[in-house]
């Protein structure tokens, strides 16, 4: 079988090759892989080898940090969503006065709400004690045996004694204070605070809530 010239090769490689894929695609891969064998060198195939390890290693970073993102978005979102709770929470106590339509537990109004006011995501309805019966059996507030209720946020060692109010006067100062002493009196052992929530305190309030070391939320 006669040779081919080279000048008559590159005329069947330049207008006879594209028809014969188009009559056989089954030998494209074939053709390819002759080729590869002549224009394809071992470095440039090691090369190219190293590109796809490298694309492969920055795309698996790729996906990993999106994970991450991803993971950090959901804990955000989820913190949005805790936050609108206690929001709403916060305004069903205040303005409600501890008449919850939200369907939750009273404890779970609360602790929502403190978390908001106070600003500590560990509050939970667990650590919220409401309508504590509180004896003063020597009369340090008032008459002997005089029986008073408190709500009480339990933390360990401390013990912050709190009252809601939608309204705060002077004279709504006066008589927390004197439950808050009455607290420090009857559980020396612990340390006891006092804290008033309130969405509208009054003008006053400020300098006498200062001189009675209460905390006011509001």
């Amino acid at each position: 079988m006669a040779l081919l010239t080279d000048e008559e090769l590159l005329e069947t490689l330049e207008k006879q090759l594209p028809s014969l894929l188009a009559r056989h695609p089954e030998m494209e891969q074939r053709i390819y892989m002759a080729f590869m064998r002549t224009f394809a060198t071992k470095e440039e195939v090691a090369a190219v080898l190293s590109e796809l390890r490298d694309f492969r290693g920055e795309f698996n970073a790729f996906q990993s940090e999106m994970a991450t993102f991803q993971s950090e978005a959901n804990e955000r979102f989820d913190d949005m969503d805790q936050r609108f709770s206690d929001l709403r929470d916060w305004v069903e106590m205040i303005v409600g006065r501890f008449q919850t339509r939200s369907g939750k537990k009273l404890e779970d109004v609360v602790a929502g709400t403190m978390r908001l006011v106070l600003g500590r995501d560990d509050i939970v309805s667990e650590n919220v004690r409401l309508r504590q019966p509180l004896e003063d059996a020597d009369g340090m507030i008032g008459p002997s045996g005089r029986r008073y209720e408190v709500d009480i946020l339990v933390d360990n060692s401390t013990l912050l004694v709190f009252e809601v109010k939608s309204v705060c006067e002077v004279e709504d100062v006066d008589r927390f204070a004197d439950k808050v002493a009455l607290m420090r009196t009857l559980h020396p052992d612990k340390t006891v605070e006092g804290a008033i929530v309130t969405m509208a305190p009054l003008n006053q309030v400020e300098a006498r809530r200062v001189e009675w070391g209460i905390k006011l939320v509001h």
